[in-house]
C-alpha cells in the first residue's frame, strides 16, 4: 500500500519516538535529549540519542539515524509499510480511513480478517494440545525434549482429526469462504462440506515479524500413507513461505543484541537450538532459502551462522542459501556438523556449552569454500598439487581484499605443500587471463567474507549499505555517494547528475547502485523527497535512501564540489584495480598476447592517474 504523505505526517505527530525507542533501548535525559546504548551496535558509552523535538534518533557511534519509522523497521526487521501500520495501531490511526481507492480499503478489511481468522485458530490448536485428543502430540513433544516454557514460548498445538476445526471457525462467525482463503479450509468436491487443511498434526503456528500469526505448519503423528511429513499453509494475502522465517519475531532482539543470526532448516531444530540458550535462532521452513528472507535477517544482523543437516540435501542448501546471505552484505559463517546430524541432534548430545562454542568457532564462508575443493591432505604427487592449487584459485579470485587474499593464498600454499609465491604466481596469472577474456568483474564491495580478524576491505559495507570504516581510513568512495544522492533527492534533476545515475558499475556497492537507480527513475518524478520516499516499496534500498534522507549530520558541500569529489572518487577506484591488475600481469608467466595486454593496461592507468592528479 502506498501510503499518503499527510498520513505518513499525522502518525509521526502522534507517536512519542522517545517513548518507542524506550521500549527497546534503556533511555536517561540529557537536557532536551534522551541518550542511551545504540541497540545497533556494542557499546559501553552512550552514543545513541533521541531528539523528541526534531523527532528523530541519531548515533554517533554506528552512524544509525531516521525517524520513528527508520527506527521500527531497523530494531525489528519490518518493511515500511508494517512499520507504518505498527506506529498507526499504536497512534490510534485507522489507516481504512486514507486507503487509496474501494479496492485498496477491502484488501486491508480483507488483510485484517485473516489476520482474525489465523488467530482463532492457533488458540484452538493450543486448547486442542492440552485435551485429551492431544495426547500424542504431547508424548512426542516430550520424547523430543521440548519444554512446556518452550510450547508456550512458540504456541505450538494439535490438530485434531475431522472437522471440528471447521465446526469451530463456523461458530466463531467465521465464513467458510473466509478459511478456504486462509488456507485453513479445503473446498470439497460433490457438494460435501469443507474439511480441515491439517489434521492429526502437531502444529507449529508461523508469524510475521510484528508477531502475528500469518500461516501454520503441521507435522504428521503416527502412520499415514502418502501424507507429506511437514505441511505448510499455501500462499495466501498473508503467507508466503518464502518471505517469512520461523521465529523471527521472538529471535530479533536477540539477533540485533548479539548481531549474529543462527539459521537452521525445521521448527524443531530452532525451538531446540533456542531452549539451549541460542534465542537469536531462526528457521527457513524447511524449503529452500530465498532473497527475501536473507533481507529480512540482513536488517537486524550483521553476521549470519548456517546450521543444516550434515546429509547431502542440508549441505546443498547450505551452499545456495550462503550465497544470498553473502549478496545482502552479511558476514557469513558455517557451523559444522558431524555426518548424518542435525542440529537438534548437536544440543541433545554436545549440550549448551559445546552448542554455543560450534557457533562462535563457525567456519568462516571462504574457509569453508576452500574446504570444499581442498583435499583433506597435502597431495604426494605434482599432478595432485597442480589440480588443487586449480580447484583453489576460483575461490581465491573472489576476494577482493589484498590483505584477504594474502592470508588465503598462505592457507592453501600450506595445505598443499607448495611454497607460497608459486600459489600467488599462478592466482596473478589466472587474474590476468580472466581479466583480459572480461570475465572478471572486480565491483567495489560486491565480496565480502567472514574471515576471523582479517582488516574490512575499504569499500566493505554493511548491510544497511552504510560505509564501514576500515584500517586503511574509511570509504571516502561511499561518502562521496551519500552526499550526492543526498543532493539529487533534495534538488532533482542537478545539473549532470543523469549522467553520474547512469553509471551502473561503478558504486560502491550492489545496495547503493539499485538506490541509484530508483533516483534515476524519480528524476522527472514526485518532486517532495518524503512524499516520494514514502511511497516506495519496502526494500532494502529505499530503506536506505529513507535513512540518507533523515540524517541531518552530514557535511554540507556544494553541489559541483560534491560532484567532482565522486568522479575523483570513481577514478582512484579504477586506478586502484589498474594497480591490481598491473602487478598480477606482471608477476605471472606471461601466456601469449599477455604483452599487447599490459601496454593497453599502462596506457589506460597514465591517463587514470592524469585525471586524478589533475582533478
Amino acid at each position: 500500500m502506498r501510503f499518503p504523505q499527510d498520513v505518513i505526517d499525522e502518525i509521526r505527530s502522534r507517536v512519542d519516538i522517545a517513548e518507542v525507542v524506550g521500549e527497546y533501548v534503556a533511555l536517561r535525559k540529557s537536557g532536551r535529549n534522551w541518550v542511551g546504548l545504540c541497540p545497533f551496535h556494542a557499546e559501553k558509552t552512550p552514543s545513541f540519542t533521541v531528539s523528541p523535538e526534531r523527532q528523530l534518533f541519531y548515533c554517533f557511534g554506528c552512524q544509525a539515524g531516521g525517524d520513528v519509522f527508520a527506527f521500527v523497521m531497523k530494531r525489528t526487521g519490518m518493511g515500511f509499510a508494517e512499520a507504518v501500520e505498527h506506529l498507526a495501531r499504536r497512534a490510534g490511526i485507522d489507516l481504512l480511513r486514507f486507503a487509496a481507492s474501494p479496492e485498496e480499503e477491502e484488501r486491508l478489511a480483507r488483510r485484517g480478517r485473516l489476520l482474525e481468522v489465523h488467530r482463532l485458530a492457533a488458540g484452538f490448536f493450543a486448547r486442542a494440545l492440552e485435551s485429551g485428543q492431544g495426547r500424542a502430540a504431547r508424548a512426542y513433544l516430550e520424547r523430543r525434549g521440548i519444554s512446556a516454557e518452550m510450547i508456550q514460548r512458540y504456541q505450538l498445538g494439535y490438530a485434531p482429526p475431522g472437522d471440528s476445526l471447521a465446526r469451530f471457525l463456523r461458530d466463531q462467525g467465521i465464513d467458510d469462504d473466509v478459511a478456504v482463503e486462509a488456507g485453513l479450509i479445503i473446498p470439497a468436491s460433490d457438494g460435501r462440506q469443507p474439511f480441515p487443511r491439517f489434521r492429526d498434526r502437531l502444529m507449529f503456528p508461523i508469524a510475521d515479524s510484528a508477531g502475528r500469526i500469518v500461516g501454520f505448519g503441521g507435522r504428521v503423528l503416527g502412520e499415514r500413507k502418502r501424507a507429506p511429513k511437514y505441511l505448510n499453509s499455501p500462499e495466501t494475502p498473508l503467507f508466503s513461505k518464502g518471505r517469512v522465517l520461523y521465529g523471527f519475531h521472538l529471535a530479533k532482539d536477540a539477533i540485533a543484541a548479539s548481531g549474529t543470526a543462527i539459521i537452521v532448516e525445521g521448527y524443531t531444530d530452532c525451538i531446540s537450538l533456542v531452549q539451549h540458550g541460542l534465542p537469536n535462532t531462526v528457521a527457513s521452513l524447511g524449503t529452500a532459502f530465498t532473497e527475501a528472507q536473507a533481507q529480512l535477517l540482513a536488517r537486524v544482523a550483521q553476521r549470519a551462522v548456517i546450521a543444516f543437516d550434515a546429509d547431502a540435501a542440508g549441505q546443498a542448501a547450505a551452499e545456495r542459501s550462503l550465497n544470498l546471505l553473502r549478496r545482502t552484505g552479511l558476514r557469513v559463517a558455517v557451523m559444522e556438523l558431524s555426518p548424518g546430524q542435525d542440529p537438534d541432534q548437536f544440543a541433545q548430545t554436545r549440550g549448551r556449552e559445546a552448542l554455543q562454542e560450534a557457533v562462535r568457532t563457525a567456519v568462516p564462508l571462504l574457509e569453508y569454500k576452500l574446504n570444499k575443493v581442498l583435499p583433506a591432505e597435502a597431495p604426494a604427487d605434482p599432478e595432485g598439487k597442480v589440480r588443487a592449487v586449480e580447484a583453489a584459485l576460483a575461490v581465491l579470485g573472489e576476494v577482493e581484499s589484498p590483505v584477504e587474499r594474502e592470508a588465503y593464498t598462505e592457507v592453501v600454499a600450506r595445505r598443499i605443500a607448495v611454497p607460497v609465491a608459486s600459489v600467488r604466481a599462478e592466482l596473478g596469472r589466472w587474474q590476468a587471463m580472466r581479466s583480459s577474456r572480461g570475465k572478471m568483474q572486480y565491483t567495489a564491495g560486491k565480496n565480502r567474507h567472514n574471515n576471523r580478524g582479517f582488516h574490512v576491505h575499504r569499500s566493505e559495507h554493511t548491510s544497511r549499505g552504510r560505509p564501514v570504516v576500515s584500517g586503511e581510513g574509511g570509504n571516502r568512495l561511499a561518502s562521496a555517494e551519500q552526499v550526492v544522492l543526498r543532493h539529487v533527492l533534495a534538488a532533482g534533476d542537478c545539473p549532470g547528475a543523469r549522467e553520474l545515475l547512469n553509471e551502473r558499475e561503478v558504486w560502491s556497492s550492489p545496495m547503493v547502485g539499485r538506490a541509484a537507480a530508483l533516483l534515476r527513475d524519480r528524476l522527472e518524478g514526485p518532486s517532495d523527497p518524503a512524499q516520494w520516499l514514502s511511497s516506495l516499496p519496502p526494500t532494502p534500498e529505499a530503506a536506505w535512501l529513507r535513512d540518507l534522507w533523515a540524517r541531518t549530520g552530514m557535511a554540507r558541500i556544494a553541489w559541483e564540489e560534491a560532484r567532482r569529489e565522486l568522479l575523483r572518487e570513481r577514478a582512484r577506484e579504477k586506478l586502484g584495480r589498474l594497480e591490481a591488475q598491473l602487478g598480477a600481469v606482471m608477476k605471472a608467466v606471461l601466456p601469449d598476447g599477455a604483452a599487447g595486454m599490459l601496454a593497453k593496461l599502462l596506457v589506460e592507468y597514465k591517463r587514470l592517474r592524469s585525471d586524478l592528479v589533475g582533478g
